[in-house]
């Protein structure tokens, strides 16, 4: 891990986390840079820059990273998109 890799020295926002063998990745919106990143670390010490190694859905926003087996991925996938409520009314109304 790279000792003085420290992403609070950037603007960053939105931070996700999770865990994936013994590292926790961390992902995040670096908007000063107009893109997003990511950190891996063992003992929130010291960080890695892993942000080339990763990839994100094209128009992604800020959300949550969570496990889940591939069977659910495959249901998920097969599952209809529901239309978005119209404008100015939440959902129920």
């Amino acid at each position: 891990m790279q000792k003085n890799y420290r992403p609070r020295d950037f603007k960053s926002e939105g931070p996700t986390v999770a865990k994936v063998g013994k590292d926790y990745l961390i992902y995040y919106d670096a908007y000063g840079d107009f893109k997003y990143g990511a950190s891996r670390t063992r003992d929130f010490k010291k960080f890695e820059d892993v942000s080339s190694q990763v990839s994100l859905p094209k128009g992604h926003k800020h959300g949550t990273i969570f496990m889940v087996d591939k069977k659910m991925v495959e249901k998920l996938r097969k599952s209809p998109i529901p239309n978005p409520s119209p404008k100015g009314k939440g959902a129920g109304q």
